[in-house]
């Protein structure tokens, strides 16, 4: 029930493998490069992996994450049996999805909605929301990481946010590409949730359970994947953005999270 992946709809050169990177292969035979400009990654973002999406023209792709949105809020979200107002529906997407990739907690949900829409919901009706959209998998949250953590710090345990797919969110958002290129922190953040979702696709098929990480101190990083392989487990980190100028800044704050972890058999790549 998930998406394409961008490797599944042609879009991704596939040359980096995450079994290879838990495989014990040296690292320095794994390596890509993206060649995708800002402009394709943008259309993708919004596209979304949906199969009636993927080799059409552009504006009939990026009707299908709208169409998807819309029968949520007017149709899906109610095969349970409990009638849902297809406009609060939409509200609450929306809400969702501008608390895309944070654990931002329910009471702000709801705080967000009343300025944003000058109504809300209860939490107890939240729920029934997220429990709804997650049983027609249209969101999905990643749990929180503490394994093997040496860090007197507090991890944050609230689940991460996502879509399933990132297009959702840009639907729920009334999003274009366009919009996207002209806001490079919001893209960013979708950006991501596109990365998480082809990650969650490959991890199930590995049996690697794949978390989020962020504590008081502020550290965060976007993947955890975890392997059980053979006695012990073992584990690799993930960061994602936008560009090659920050690649450095990344790499040394995956490398300052690899000193808070006391694992055997540990990291297998970051």
């Amino acid at each position: 029930m998930e998406p394409m992946t961008l490797l599944e709809s042609g879009d991704s050169n596939g040359t980096v493998s995450l079994e290879d990177l838990f495989s014990g292969k040296e690292k320095e035979d794994i390596s890509g490069t993206c060649e995708i400009g800002l402009d394709e990654l943008a259309y993708l973002v919004c596209r979304g992996g949906w199969p009636a999406a993927v080799g059409s023209p552009e504006k009939a792709a990026l009707r299908e994450a709208k169409a998807y949105y819309d029968n949520l809020a007017e149709t899906d979200i109610s095969t349970d049996g409990v009638k849902r107002n297809p406009d609060r529906v939409r509200m609450f997407m929306r809400s969702y999805a501008r608390f895309t990739g944070t654990q931002a907690k329910k009471p702000q949900l709801a705080l967000d909605m009343k300025f944003h829409d000058g109504d809300t919901l209860d939490l107890k009706t939240m729920d029934s929301y997220i429990s709804a959209l997650k049983s027609t998998y249209a969101i999905t949250e990643l749990d929180a990481w503490n394994t093997g953590l040496s860090t007197k710090a507090t991890v944050r345990l609230a689940r991460t946010r996502h879509f399933t797919d990132p297009s959702i969110a840009a639907a729920a958002l009334d999003l274009n590409p366009d919009d996207l290129i002209n806001n490079l922190d919001l893209f960013s953040v979708l950006f991501k949730s596109m990365c998480i979702r082809d990650l969650r696709v490959y991890a199930r098929y590995l049996g690697i359970e794949i978390h989020y990480y962020k504590d008081s101190t502020g550290m965060e990083v976007d993947a955890v994947l975890e392997y059980a392989k053979g006695m012990h487990d073992v584990w690799g980190a993930v960061e994602t953005d936008l560009g090659a100028a920050r690649l450095d800044k990344l790499a040394a704050k995956l490398l300052k999270f690899k000193t808070r972890v006391k694992m055997e058999g540990g990291p297998s790549f970051s």
